[in-house]
């Protein structure tokens, strides 16, 4: 049975967009419920990776009590076994990741299948597997 995701009933706002983010809110023309959404892509580069938990933050900030949901490849990962291979993980950036969805009220919604969402594709010696794809919501 297939289920339909989206309906005429249901209006998308795009508020604001750049390269790395697309900031938008929905809105059940029904009931007039509002949830407001961001998608995120994460610094890619090591030494500006904290700077996706600064932007998770300000985003958040901005939508107080408002219905959220957060999601993207944020480059991050929330806790060491969401890596496997390469470079050993960087804890302070796990924490900051952390620290930035908790502060928001931000929970992982979880997932299906695949534990990892990206692998590099590389031979069995520099193999790695990530799960930087996340869904989060308050």
């Amino acid at each position: 049975m297939k289920e339909e995701v989206w309906h005429n009933d249901v209006n998308l706002h795009i508020l604001s967009h750049n390269k790395m983010l697309i900031n938008f809110y929905i809105l059940g023309c029904l009931n007039n419920d509002k949830w407001f959404a961001t998608g995120l892509y994460g610094h890619p580069t090591h030494d500006k990776k904290y700077l996706t938990s600064d932007t998770i933050m300000q985003l958040y900030n901005s939508r107080l009590n408002d219905k959220y949901i957060l999601f993207g490849d944020f480059n991050m990962y929330l806790n060491s076994y969401e890596k496997l291979g390469g470079k050993h993980v960087d804890y302070n950036l796990c924490n900051k990741f952390q620290y930035s969805l908790n502060q928001g009220g931000l929970n992982d919604l979880g997932y299906h299948g695949n534990k990892y969402t990206w692998a590099n594709k590389q031979e069995i010696e520099h193999h790695i597997k990530e799960r930087v794809d996340i869904f989060c919501a308050n």
